[in-house]
């Protein structure tokens, strides 16, 4: 028989295919699988559509952009906004904490006074700015002048090494005089405004 007589390979294929895809379809793991891959598909494919002209920036404001300069030699480890329009952020190294002015990004001063890597920093709304190092320090301070008033060690849970006396998160409550931080001795501490 003569190959140029023969039926094309690629319509008897589909037709076993389907065939084929019948008969074990009535499989429910196998469905129930094919399903789940289908749908995990079919959302990229629909993810991909609708984000395509997202992925890359327009050419006008690529044209925007200033030149890049070299890295920045320490990665950012906290900010926080405390007011219209400023906010204080903390990085890595340096053990300071730097106050910025909004939208013109000016800086202000430093709140200088930790010997440790700033994990944490949270602000009340009377201005009682709290940062937590990596060592356990607490540091309260005015947010407005940038002078520390209160400093305090964090105590570890008995029984923790010394090295988890660090404070990695904190937050004030909703009426800003307790103050909620979480530390690296896996404890959850609570400090109440000091009555006069």
């Amino acid at each position: 028989m003569d190959a140029s007589s023969l039926p094309p390979l690629n319509s008897l294929l589909k037709a076993s295919g389907k065939r084929t895809w019948d008969v074990f379809a009535s499989c429910p793991d196998d469905s129930l699988k094919e399903d789940e891959k289908i749908a995990r598909v079919r959302l990229s494919v629909k993810i991909s559509d609708e984000y395509k002209d997202a992925r890359e920036l327009p050419a006008s404001l690529l044209a925007q952009q200033g030149q890049v300069g070299p890295a920045r030699p320490k990665e950012q480890r906290k900010m926080i906004t405390a007011g219209k329009y400023s906010f204080a952020s903390a990085s890595a190294g340096g053990n300071n904490i730097k106050k910025w002015k909004c939208p013109e990004g000016a800086f202000v001063f430093n709140f200088s006074g930790h010997n440790a890597i700033i994990n944490t920093l949270s602000v009340n709304s009377e201005g009682v700015f709290f940062s937590g190092g990596d060592n356990g320090t607490l540091t309260f301070w005015d947010y407005d002048t940038g002078t520390a008033f209160q400093n305090l060690d964090d105590i570890p849970q008995p029984g923790s090494l010394e090295a988890e006396a660090g404070v990695f998160c904190s937050t004030f409550d909703a009426t800003g005089t307790r103050l909620i931080t979480g530390g690296a001795d896996k404890t959850i501490k609570i400090y109440a405004e000091q009555s006069r």
